[in-house]
């Protein structure tokens, strides 16, 4: 029969200066494996693992690696609704405890980070965010200028109707996707009126898309 050491035990055979987060998770798993099939919720998991004399030697992030990866083995933890939520924080520099990281992933509520020297560490994410605020906020990007920036509702003259769609192709590298620009072009007011003085025999906006893909397309 295959021997399963006690939790202390294993805690014992894997601790050295900086117990790797591989090692800690594989504590978690093992005191889920002992007390599986029991009712045991995560205030429980906390008790049991503080009334043990190994927990004096671990930090608070350590142990809270133990507790998720318990968490995990046991099936106390939420779905996953925030997965990839954090990824924007990943590369991200912090400072935590006055040392310098970088944030390498974050799973859960656990952010993983490096030293200058690559050694790895995992922190709460609250802990991170409490001591780097703004950290967990996505920054948001700046909307690129519109190409129909400034459009006017009269019909365009014919020079400027063709100085705007040049340089939408231009823009584009070429005409490939003349279809979808006239599709999305047909609702500036000023290119509408231009097409309908020019061709008024057009008289739905499928017609009209179809006259300004070929427009566009003349200028490849």
């Amino acid at each position: 029969m295959k021997h399963i050491p006690t939790f202390d035990q294993f805690i014992n055979e894997n601790l050295n200066e900086g117990m790797p987060v591989r090692g800690l998770e594989a504590a978690g798993r093992t005191i889920a494996q002992q007390i599986k099939g029991k009712k045991y919720t995560e205030a429980d998991l906390r008790s049991r693992l503080d009334s043990m004399p190994i927990s004096r030697l671990i930090s608070d992030e350590e142990k809270e690696i133990i507790i998720n990866s318990a968490k995990k083995a046991l099936g106390l933890t939420e779905s996953l609704v925030n997965e990839g939520k954090y990824d924007f924080m990943v590369g991200s520099a912090i400072q935590f405890n006055g040392f310098s990281y970088i944030i390498s992933s974050v799973e859960d509520d656990l952010v993983n980070v490096m030293d200058s020297k690559k050694n790895k560490k995992s922190f709460r994410l609250s802990a991170v965010v409490a001591q780097n605020p703004g950290v967990d906020v996505k920054p948001k990007k700046p909307r690129p200028a519109a190409w129909n920036k400034g459009m006017k509702s009269d019909a365009y003259s014919p020079q400027e109707y063709q100085r705007i769609l040049k340089g939408a192709i231009s823009d584009a590298g070429g005409n490939e996707y003349a279809h979808d620009m006239a599709q999305s072009m047909i609702y500036d007011p000023g290119i509408r009126a231009r097409i309908e003085k020019d061709y008024p025999m057009l008289r739905t906006t499928n017609q009209m898309i179809q006259r300004l893909q070929w427009d566009l397309e003349a200028y490849d």
